[in-house]
């Protein structure tokens, strides 16, 4: 098993951080990379900690093709998928039922691109 760990500066602009995350992804499963583990926050680091409410998604249903306004989790699905990796999704910004609250999740997709796990992180 080789385990890759992606190091990446976020940025406030999730489309830019997404592109990113595919072509580091891709570079370590070039390496022959069976895992790849994203850092916190890898989509999205804004300039304020509530930044995060407007880009929280809700969680999908972890199937392979979910896009209904969930970009991030759908990035992390088909880029497992296409590089054929076990892919950590370090920390998505997930719908909370705590109003002004965005649930920090971790995510994992298997090589087809389905959801096989997730972690709420505790605050």
């Amino acid at each position: 098993l080789r385990a890759a760990a992606v190091q990446m500066v976020s940025s406030t602009n999730p489309e830019t951080n997404i592109a990113t995350m595919k072509r580091l992804v891709r570079e370590a499963a070039e390496q022959e990379a069976d895992w790849v583990l994203l850092p916190e926050y890898w989509p999205l680091m804004g300039k304020n900690d509530t930044d995060k409410l407007a880009f929280a998604e809700p969680l999908d249903d972890g199937s392979v093709g979910e896009t209904c306004h969930t970009r991030f989790q759908t990035a992390l699905s088909e880029t497992a998928r296409e590089c054929g990796v076990v892919l950590f999704g370090g920390t998505v910004p997930l719908q909370s039922p705590n109003a002004g609250k965005v649930m920090n999740t971790m995510l994992v997709y298997d090589r087809d691109g389905n959801r096989i796990g997730l972690y709420h992180k505790m605050h």
